[in-house]
């Protein structure tokens, strides 16, 4: 009897050091030490602050400011093959007559040059196949499509995203007012075989990529 009981106190032990290591390989990601669920804005700045595994940055600095790209159009920055595809607007109806264009204006919250989409979707063909992709955008019109692993999803806004997953990526977005539009980060994390993101006067700048 003594040991059947011996035997069922050591189970029951290492039931709990186990069920306690998977809690906190769990925490260390997911939740802070309260237990409380991390928020968008947190996740994106944990992801940031890992200096261990940092992002190759896009900043389109290397492209000559205000040239212009029409559909099926490409070209390179930091071993990136970045192609202008088509847009959905919100009727479901595809447009080829957007264009994509070099700019200097602070729109979508990073300093230096950035892409204005207008109309058109960029088609990031990254150096790897990337497990984390971030990138800083603004909004000033229109509806946004957001297209993961062959999945399109279409919107008025990227907030509309936020804590869903697309296609095994997780989506994580915040946002702030500006004038005439908005400002966000888009942070995507899971396996991504395919990325396209456009708008109408859609802005795109700092566009981090890693595994």
């Amino acid at each position: 009897m003594k040991k059947n009981i011996m035997n069922f106190v050591k189970i029951a032990g290492l039931i709990f050091i186990l069920s306690f290591i998977f809690v906190s390989c769990v925490s260390v990601e997911s939740f802070p030490l309260d237990g409380v669920p991390m928020t968008s804005e947190q996740i994106i700045d944990e992801e940031l602050s890992l200096l261990s595994n940092p992002f190759v940055f896009i900043d389109y600095e290397a492209l000559p400011l205000a040239s212009t790209y029409s559909v099926t159009n490409f070209f390179f920055e930091d071993g990136a093959k970045m192609i202008i595809a088509p847009f959905q607007w919100s009727n479901l109806v595809t447009t080829a007559a957007g264009y994509a264009r070099v700019v200097n204006g602070n729109h979508a919250g990073h300093l230096g040059q950035e892409m204005t989409l207008n109309n058109v979707r960029m088609d990031f063909d990254f150096p790897i196949a990337p497990n984390r992709v971030i990138f800083c955008y603004g909004d000033l019109g229109g509806n946004v499509n957001l297209l993961i692993n062959g999945n399109l999803k279409n919107s008025a806004d990227m907030m509309d995203f936020d804590g869903s997953t697309i296609n095994g990526v997780d989506v994580f977005v915040t946002e702030i007012p500006v004038t005439g539009g908005v400002q966000g980060i888009v942070l995507l994390k899971g396996p991504i075989n395919t990325l396209e993101v456009g708008g109408q006067e859609f802005f795109m700048d700092h566009v981090g990529f890693k595994n």
